[in-house]
Formats: C-alpha cells, structure tokens, sequence
C-alpha cells in the first residue's frame, strides 16, 4: 500500500487537529518560558552557576516519575491534564507578576517541572493514540482489513 492511500488524521480529523495544534502551541510556550527564565536568572544573578542552578531545579523533579506514574494511573486523565496546565498557568503568572526572588523561583520552577511530569504521563502519547485509533476504526487503511488491525493493535499496546 502507498503512503498516498493512508488517510492523513491532520486533515480528516478534526479532534485529532485541535489536539495536535493545542500540543504546538503548549511546546512552543515551553520553550518561551524556558528562554525568558534563563534569561530572568542571568539578568538578576548575573552568574552561570545561578542559570546552572535553575535548569537543574527544572530537571530534577522529572526522577520523580515512576511516583508520579503511581498519582497518574488513579486519576482521571483529561482532569489531570487540565488541573496540570492551570496550575502551570498560575506558576508562571506568579513568576511573571511578582518577581520573586531566587529561592522562591527555584520552588516555583520545580511545582512546575512537577506538573509537566504528571502531565507527561498522560499527554504525550495516549491522546494522539486514542485519537488515532478512533480514526482508524472508522476508516481503515484504504479498506486494507489487515493493514489496519496491524497498526490498531500495536496502538494498543501502548495506549
């Protein structure tokens, strides 16, 4: 079968595009902040060790997935995508309006690498996944029974 013939989830889905447009722009918007608070850090601290210290503080918290994983797998996962992405939105509204100061950037920015953790648990593969194998059972490959079944079922062991 050609890649032509595959149906294209971009343009035959209108979920699965909002999803996709919704996941860019949340990446694009993390890149952003991650460049402003680099640069916040260096322009009040002044030192490589002070930007050195808030990429690790960002990092950190991300060992902590296999219990985050445990938080993630009993709780509903659109609610905890969306309580994850308000509380972001708070962290970084605090961070942008109060200025604070080094320490308590520290803290804020690890919540918030706390938050991107859970979140990634949840949204990065399964919705794209879920979204996907919707669309593929109400259009198979080309009508391609076995082409189908085959990717629904790898599908399935990762959802």
């Amino acid at each position: 079968m050609s890649e032509r013939g595959r149906p294209n989830p971009l343009r035959t889905s209108r979920s699965f595009r909002r999803l996709w447009l919704a996941r860019t722009i949340s990446h694009v918007g993390d890149g952003i902040a991650l460049v402003a608070l680099v640069l916040l850090v260096q322009e009040s601290e002044g030192t490589g060790t002070a930007v050195g210290v808030l990429l690790l503080a960002s990092s950190l918290p991300r060992f902590l997935g296999p219990l985050a994983g445990v938080v993630a797998d009993r709780v509903e996962q659109r609610t905890l995508m969306v309580l994850c992405d308000v509380g972001n939105a708070a962290i970084f509204a605090t961070i942008s309006w109060s200025r604070p100061s080094f320490g308590v950037l520290l803290a804020l920015v690890a919540a918030s690498a706390v938050l991107d953790t859970l979140f990634a648990l949840n949204g990065r593969v399964r919705p794209f996944n879920k979204l996907l194998r919707f669309e593929l059972e109400q259009r198979p490959l080309d009508g391609d029974v076995w082409a189908t079944g085959s990717l629904l079922q790898r599908l399935e062991k990762i959802v």
